[in-house]
């Protein structure tokens, strides 16, 4: 090793060519930079939070050219496994650093970048879904199964929204293709029909035409300032089950949201709030969004000091036109929203909601 062998090493490193960037660029929301700054960031979000003994950092003297820091890091990739790299650097940052695009190069010859895109891709058409249900007061049910024991099993897949009379169901060998082939056919029904019935006559569209994944966390504290509950908790759940592994629940006063798996824990958050909200309004009456509208106008500006002052609100959300997306097709985006910083989640499981290798979720009876 030396100063002039790191600089090799970074240079040498196989990454994917322009022709693999330009065969995802149509799947990608305009706001994704492409290329390999969002190879980098798909990456960085399909892993799990790591503990610090998931990378080790060592450092090499020699006289001539000095420091040289190694770092050899574990990452924990939904679908995929344990994943190693080792990455080198001037500094013990750069070191550390350069695992990300190590680890890209490494997913890449492996043949594994692909999935990550096209989970990537699905899973925001599912959050999709679910927002465009949300309009109406509603979220689809899912269901999670594997065909058998064996080790050739299948990923079965529905999504259905009984008041709709929609119900999708797909089966394949991958959990990414059940979800795309079960998201095509959810779509296709709700185009088809046209669907727009609400819950409920009170869970009207002015009620709910600002809830979004933006606003998501907002109505949840609007909500739970006016419920003002005894019992209020939140926390993410590590699934112990094929395929997707993060939930998010929360629970007011004894309602509980459902749990509807995700590959990414950012991504179980945002599903995992506005089917909370749904939930809310289910048990306790769509009535409380009222006002929310002024609540949204009167913190607007309370957005760019919050994410100076804790993060809070920093993520990922679904396409912003769900109607234009099932009505003409349109492609789905994601754009840059709020989450809960993961300092406010719980640690907890309420035994009665353990799931083994089913995992259910769903529209709740009023």
């Amino acid at each position: 090793l030396d100063r002039i062998s790191v600089n090799k090493w970074r240079s040498n490193l196989v990454l994917p060519p322009d022709d693999y960037w330009k065969k995802w660029k149509n799947a990608l929301n305009p706001g994704d930079a492409g290329g390999l700054d969002t190879a980098l960031v798909f990456v960085d979000r399909w892993k799990d939070a790591l503990p610090k003994s998931s990378f080790r950092i060592k450092r090499h003297e020699f006289s001539n050219t000095g420091s040289i820091f190694e770092c050899t890091s574990h990452a924990s990739l939904a679908l995929l496994g344990v994943r190693t790299v080792v990455s080198y650097g001037y500094t013990k940052q750069e070191a550390f650093d350069n695992q990300h695009i190590a680890r890209v190069s490494q997913l890449y010859q492996l043949g594994e970048l692909d999935t990550i895109y096209k989970g990537t891709i699905e899973s925001r058409k599912l959050i999709g879904l679910y927002e465009w249900a949300a309009k109406y007061g509603l979220f689809p049910r899912f269901d999670l199964r594997m065909s058998d024991n064996q080790p050739d099993a299948q990923y079965q897949i529905t999504l259905a929204v009984p008041k709709w009379n929609i119900k999708a169901v797909s089966t394949a060998p991958t959990y990414v293709e059940a979800l795309a082939a079960v998201i095509k056919t959810y779509r296709n029904s709700v185009k088809k029909d046209d669907v727009r019935i609400p819950l409920t006559p009170e869970a009207t569209s002015a009620r709910l035409e600002h809830l979004s994944f933006t606003t998501a966390n907002r109505a949840l504290r609007f909500l739970t300032e006016k419920l003002q509950p005894s019992d209020f908790r939140r926390w993410t759940k590590k699934l112990d089950t094929p395929g997707p592994q993060w939930a998010y629940r929360i629970a007011v006063e004894g309602c509980y949201n459902p749990e509807i798996p995700m590959l990414r824990k950012r991504d179980a958050h945002f599903i995992g709030t506005i089917t909370a909200v749904v939930r809310i309004l289910q048990r306790f009456g769509f009535e409380l969004m009222d006002g929310f509208n002024e609540h949204l106008e009167a913190v607007k500006d309370d957005t760019a000091r919050s994410r100076s002052s804790g993060g809070e609100e920093e993520a990922e959300i679904a396409d912003q036109s769900r109607e234009s997306s099932f009505k003409q097709g349109a492609s789905d985006q994601v754009l840059a929203q709020a989450a809960t910083p993961m300092s406010e989640d719980m640690s907890g499981d309420p035994s009665e909601y353990r799931t083994g290798t089913v995992i259910k979720g769903g529209e709740a009876n009023p």
